[in-house]
């Protein structure tokens, strides 16, 4: 068994890394149906029909060099969160290290950027997906 690292998990769009980050959290949330029956003697029953899934990414604001675009910088960010209808929608792949990547489809939900007089700028980015996660055959 092999504890895995931080810095090998990562959002792609595109075939991009967001430059900057310096952490991010995948969360999968059980959407549930709940049942109660006379059958089962009024026990109430769960059942798992969904999952809800959002990525948040927080990391250093970082622009790219004239010409360089390896990496999706706070204006592709920017973009990509003023984008509407299905132009919203992106297909992204989310990586790990070692191990499944999956992807899936998803749509910004939400992006900010905080600065100070004496700071680097920072930024918080947030993705919600719509449809299933699946893992990269």
């Amino acid at each position: 068994m092999t504890k895995l690292i931080g810095y090998n998990f990562y959002f792609q769009y595109g075939g991009k890394k967001i430059a900057g980050v310096t952490d991010d959290q995948l969360q999968i949330t059980p959407k549930t149906k709940e049942s109660l029956t006379k059958d089962n003697a009024g026990t109430e029953d769960s059942e798992i029909v969904g999952h809800g899934v959002e990525i948040s990414v927080n990391g250093l604001c970082y622009k790219n060099g004239e010409n360089e675009t390896t990496a999706l910088d706070l204006d592709d960010l920017m973009e990509l969160n003023l984008k509407k209808g299905d132009a919203a929608k992106l297909t992204f792949v989310y990586t790990r290290s070692t191990g499944k990547a999956y992807t899936g489809t998803c749509i910004p939900n939400g992006y900010t950027e905080s600065t100070n007089s004496e700071d680097f700028g920072g930024f918080s980015q947030n993705f919600k997906v719509i449809g299933d996660m699946t893992p990269v055959s």
